[in-house]
């Protein structure tokens, strides 16, 4: 009999949580392990899990004097890369691998937020994103960005930022926006948060809230990610 798949999830907030890729790995029968980050005193083991999701939050990679614990969160991705391990990462997870790897992580001259269109890279055909389409409509809701890890393999741009995904190897996913998010999780995420200015790249959360179909569309292309990476790792 085949053990059951080891998932570890690091969470940075309460509210970021592995929503939809929590949901796809318990149909498939992984154990998950979810970590606060800024609470344990201990990183997990790299024997302790086979995959290793980090997921988003409001703090910056480079506020490392403020964290302390960023840079041993940091040491532990890039330890799991090397390993072999599956890592995803979501939003601040993407930039946490990007800043495992040695890339600046810094703030943006814009923010993201809202449903707003991602293009995908040539590269994108021989990706885990080999199965979405050409443009799709995905969740932003950050202000950092990050530089392009050396080695890595750029997959998605959006019109105000280069580097919303990219891969590191067949065994990395990091992807700067939001595919996680049923509605229901989204309303909740959003509970109590102070909306940005409007501007071109950031909707108001009535027009966000208000899109019913896109965040099913959007959880089933990230199955579809999740899946190429279980079948082809």
């Amino acid at each position: 009999m085949t053990a059951a798949k080891k998932m570890a999830v690091f969470l940075h907030h309460p509210l970021e949580q592995p929503y939809a890729i929590e949901r796809w790995a318990s149909r498939r029968g992984f154990e998950i392990t979810s970590y606060f980050t800024d609470k344990i005193t201990c990183f997990p083991p790299l024997d302790s899990f086979d995959w290793l999701v980090v997921m988003g939050g409001t703090i910056g990679v480079y506020e490392q004097e403020e964290h302390p614990w960023i840079r041993p969160e940091l040491d532990c991705i890039h330890s799991a890369i090397r390993a072999g391990k599956i890592v995803v990462g979501v939003c601040l997870g993407a930039q946490m691998i990007a800043g495992a790897l040695g890339s600046k992580v810094y703030p943006h001259t814009e923010r993201e937020f809202g449903f707003l269109p991602v293009t995908l890279s040539p590269a994108a055909a021989a990706s885990p994103l080999s199965s979405w389409p050409q443009t799709a409509t995905v969740m932003h809701w950050h202000g950092d960005t990050f530089d392009l890890p050396t080695g890595a393999t750029l997959l998605a741009s959006s019109a105000c930022c280069p580097h919303q995904a990219f891969s590191y190897g067949d065994r990395v996913l990091a992807l700067q926006f939001h595919p996680e998010f049923s509605c229901e999780d989204l309303s909740a995420a959003m509970e109590g948060w102070t909306p940005w200015p409007r501007t071109s790249h950031v909707l108001d959360i009535p027009e966000v809230l208000a899109e019913k179909q896109l965040p099913a569309e959007m959880n089933a292309l990230l199955e579809k990610a999740l899946d190429h990476l279980l079948d082809h790792a």
